[in-house]
C-alpha cells in the first residue's frame, strides 16, 4: 500500500494562488459583463437595475481587493520560507522585479493588473523607488499605467496603491510586450 504524500508548503501556496487568480479573473469577467451594452441597444436601464449594477460593481471591486490582499499574505508567507530564492536576494534590478511580478500576476498577455496586486508582490522595494520606476517604465512604449475606468469599484487599498503621475492616480498596469 502506497502512503499518501502530503503537499509541500510552496505547493499549497501555489495551488491557493492559482485558485485566487481564477476567482479574480472570474470577477473581472463578471464586471465586464456588467459594463456591457444590452438590448435594445441604447435603451436605459430601469433605476432599480442600474442601482443593482452599480452595487454589484462595488462589491466586485471589494472582492478583487480582498483577493489581492489574500494573495499578498500568501506571497509574504512564502517569502518567509524561500527568502534565499527571491529576486531581491539575487540582486535583480527594480525593472526586472516588476516585470517578473507582472508576469506572475497576469493570466494572459497584455492583461491589466492592479497596482495593489503588484505592490503585494514587491514589498521589499520602497514605495518611492517603485513609484519612480513605474513612472519611468510608463514612458516606454510597452508599459501602460491607467486609472480604473470605474472609480467606484476601487477599494481603499487600490487607492493607496495607485501611483500618481500627471495629476492622475493610476491603479493598473499593462505590459504590451514582455521580452
Amino acid at each position: 500500500m502506497q502512503e499518501h504524500q502530503l503537499p509541500t508548503w510552496n505547493g499549497i501556496v501555489d495551488n491557493a494562488l492559482g485558485e485566487l487568480d481564477a476567482s479574480r479573473n472570474g470577477l473581472a469577467e463578471a464586471a465586464s459583463w456588467l459594463r456591457s451594452d444590452w438590448r435594445p441597444l441604447g435603451s436605459p436601464l430601469p433605476d432599480s437595475a442600474g442601482d443593482a449594477r452599480i452595487r454589484a460593481m462595488e462589491l466586485i471591486g471589494q472582492a478583487k481587493g480582498l483577493i489581492d490582499e489574500a494573495k499578498g499574505e500568501l506571497y509574504d508567507a512564502r517569502r518567509g520560507t524561500a527568502a534565499a530564492s527571491s529576486p531581491a536576494s539575487a540582486g535583480a534590478g527594480a525593472e526586472q522585479q516588476i516585470r517578473t511580478a507582472y508576469a506572475r500576476l497576469a493570466s494572459r498577455p497584455q492583461e491589466w493588473v492592479t497596482l495593489t496586486a503588484l505592490r503585494a508582490e514587491l514589498p521589499h522595494i520602497p514605495r518611492e523607488a517603485l513609484d519612480a520606476e513605474l513612472v519611468r517604465l510608463a514612458l516606454t512604449p510597452t508599459v501602460h499605467l491607467a486609472p480604473e475606468a470605474n472609480q467606484r469599484t476601487l477599494t481603499d487599498a487600490d487607492r493607496a496603491a495607485a501611483v500618481r503621475s500627471g495629476g492622475t492616480a493610476h491603479s493598473e498596469i499593462r505590459w504590451s510586450a514582455l521580452r
